[in-house]
């Protein structure tokens, strides 16, 4: 006992089987107005006796500066009928990947993604070269907090993460005003500003360290990237009651999830020294008057962020009789929020999916209708060779999945439900090899989608069926 102990003990102690980090940049120069012509070495043309637009520029070694290089010599046009701005873009990219093995026969893969891509405009044909700066971003997280509840409409579709984002604003507002209160100590943080909506989105919503630990940036840093998962185990064979009547068991799950920037651009009159970091913003009267205001703000104008996660399977089960019958069940679930910071709303979107799926192939039809005796197979093998066998391949599959969409605003604290389906599909199909590169195929398709919240939607059911001829004309 105390070796076999001591064996698992090892064997776990070393689960890490592979693990890869990947880094990985791009960059892209766009330059509109370029005026000396290319050449076909390397690009390259003549202006004032350098080759332009030079070595640096063909092998990706030029950044935004670059363009200010080139309109100081008059390679770029400079017209303001054409206000085309040059582009440079840079993505950042981080990829990590690891295999582990924890017993035998489960695998656990973990992965993480961390990517940020940021853009300059150059705007080279105006006085002082204004530059406009924008991007996007996307990593992995984990969000689960609420996950899995269901909000009805007998209670207003509560939700405690929602209750603890009203809640949170507070705290972070709080939290923003004494780490910059060097900055301007009367500068105003409101409860709606994206300063603050962002950070308390990501804290109730995702394990992002809660509303003390959670990372005040818009685009967090790589320490913010949390990984993601699949487990899968094939272990269940080994008892003998099931070796008994499978071939093979195997359980699958995982779990991906994604914060998203979908895009951000650089608001004007902010002032700072790190654009990921908060500042000040100058905002004009409404009146007109020379008077405003100045308050903390992000150095970019964001529209909305998303966390979307899926159990995809949340449970996934995959099992193959002795005789090659095989069977299937997934259980996925998802959840979409997506924070409005333009009209000050959260839409939640989410699914519960449930399927069955069978699968039998019978190798040769013609030996199941007809079986031939030994003694005369043997007899014709001998006089001829075997045409190729005509298999047959029968598929059922059966899904149920039901999703809703929830709008929760604000500044009224109210939530409403926006639309609702529940979906049921069923799938049946029949392919017959004809010969080695002729199949013939035989499918029913019925589904049925009855809506849960709109009134001016009705049940829709539809029934496709046919007969499709697929040919292979490769080897």
């Amino acid at each position: 006992f105390l070796s076999e102990a001591l064996d698992r003990l090892v064997y776990t102690l070393t689960s890490l089987k592979d693990m890869t980090l990947t880094y990985r940049t791009t960059t892209q120069t766009l330059l509109p107005g370029f005026l000396p012509n290319i050449k076909a070495i390397g690009g390259q043309g003549r202006s004032g006796g350098m080759l332009t637009p030079g070595l640096a520029f063909a092998l990706g070694l030029t950044d935004a500066g670059f363009v200010d290089q080139l309109a100081e010599r008059g390679d770029l046009l400079l017209d303001a009928e054409r206000p085309t701005p040059a582009a440079f873009t840079r993505t950042v990219t981080y990829d990590l990947r690891a295999t582990l093995q924890p017993l035998r026969d489960l695998t656990i893969t973990l992965s993480g993604n961390h990517t940020r891509t940021d853009r300059t405009e150059v705007q080279y044909m105006y006085s002082g070269r204004p530059r406009l700066y924008g991007g996007d971003f996307t990593m992995t997280t984990i969000g689960l907090r609420g996950f899995f509840a269901s909000p009805g409409a007998r209670s207003g579709y509560a939700s405690e993460p929602f209750a603890r984002f009203l809640d949170y604003r507070r705290r972070i507002a709080q939290r923003q005003q004494s780490r910059y209160s060097s900055l301007q100590p009367s500068a105003p943080l409101e409860e709606n500003a994206p300063a603050v909506l962002i950070p308390a989105f990501r804290a109730a919503y995702s394990q992002a360290g809660g509303v003390d630990g959670v990372s005040l940036r818009a685009l967090p840093a790589l320490s913010g990237m949390l990984p993601n998962w699949t487990l899968h185990y094939t272990g269940l064979t080994r008892i003998p009651l099931l070796r008994e009547h499978f071939r093979s068991i195997s359980l699958r799950h995982t779990y991906r999830a994604t914060y998203t920037v979908g895009g951000f651009s650089s608001l004007a009159g902010w002032q700072g020294e790190d654009t990921d970091q908060l500042g000040l913003r100058h905002l004009p009267a409404s009146d007109g008057s020379g008077g405003g205001a100045t308050q903390l703000s992000y150095a970019f104008d964001i529209g909305s962020v998303a966390i979307q996660e899926s159990f995809f399977p949340l449970l996934g089960l995959e099992m193959t009789w002795n005789n090659g019958l095989g069977m299937s069940a997934q259980w996925r679930r998802s959840r979409g929020v997506v924070l409005n910071l333009s009209a000050f709303s959260i839409i939640e979107t989410s699914s519960n999916e449930l399927s069955l799926g069978l699968g039998y192939k019978i190798a040769d039809l013609r030996q199941l209708l007809h079986p031939t005796p030994t003694k005369g197979r043997r007899a014709r093998r001998t006089k001829a060779e075997p045409s190729s066998p005509k298999g047959l391949t029968l598929r059922g599959e059966y899904s149920y999945r039901r999703s809703q969409s929830l709008i929760r605003r604000i500044q009224e604290v109210v939530t409403q439900a926006t639309s609702g389906l529940a979906d049921t599909r069923l799938r049946l199909s029949a392919e017959y090899e004809l010969s080695r590169l002729i199949a013939l195929k035989a499918y029913y398709e019925w589904s049925r989608n009855v809506p849960l919240v709109s009134t001016y939607s009705f049940p829709i059911s539809t029934t496709a069926y046919g007969l499709s001829l697929r040919l292979t004309l490769t080897n």
